[in-house]
């Protein structure tokens, strides 16, 4: 169950915009955060979720999207996603960098959660985060870590073996199919 969840778990960055997440779906993937191992358990990291199609196009330009691909540009017009959930550290609780280990795992298990319920994100955490502070009115005690873009994808993401060290992921040649090279398990033990 799990490592299937964790196969359909791809990095997607086309989605179908007919298709929104609501509040209440939003809800119920941060809600997963609140069961996520925690430095010390303080719990320093605090969510805004982004599904009113006006606060997600503010976000949307903030973001940059696949940037080793120099002749593409992600996600395509119309493709864009549906929702955004903004992770920041409250460093009244403790220090940015002392929390960096809980985002990914917040991250991951909140994209796995939205698999679950049928939809598909990217974490993003190339992005203006100043200016997504001042657009969210965030304190200055909340830090931005990353953003996750959600949606309910419309993308093929494939899984391919690495050839060598060569790990960087590209798209066929109409740009509708995303390749994303893994290394073999006997190349990640040592």
């Amino acid at each position: 169950m799990l490592s299937e969840l964790v196969k359909k778990s791809r990095s997607f960055r086309n989605y179908d915009n007919s298709i929104k997440l609501s509040r209440d779906e939003l809800l119920k993937i941060v809600e997963v955060s609140r069961f996520c191992p925690s430095t010390m358990n303080l719990q320093a990291l605090k969510y805004h979720i982004s599904y009113k199609e006006d606060e997600v196009n503010k976000i949307l330009p903030l973001t940059r999207w696949a940037v080793k691909l120099k002749d593409v540009s992600l996600p395509f017009k119309g493709k864009e996603p549906t929702a955004f959930i903004t992770i920041a550290v409250d460093t009244k609780i403790g220090s940015y960098e002392a929390f960096q280990r809980d985002v990914g795992i917040v991250s991951q298990t909140m994209l796995l959660k939205a698999v679950e319920d049928g939809f598909g994100g990217i974490i993003i955490a190339n992005l203006d985060k100043a200016r997504l502070a001042s657009l969210l009115s965030l304190p200055k005690s909340l830090e931005i870590s990353v953003v996750i873009a959600l949606g309910k994808p419309d993308e093929e993401v494939i899984v391919v073996d690495a050839l060598g060290n060569d790990t960087d992921y590209y798209r066929d040649e109409t740009k509708l199919k995303h390749f994303v090279p893994k290394r073999k398990v006997e190349d990640l033990l040592f």
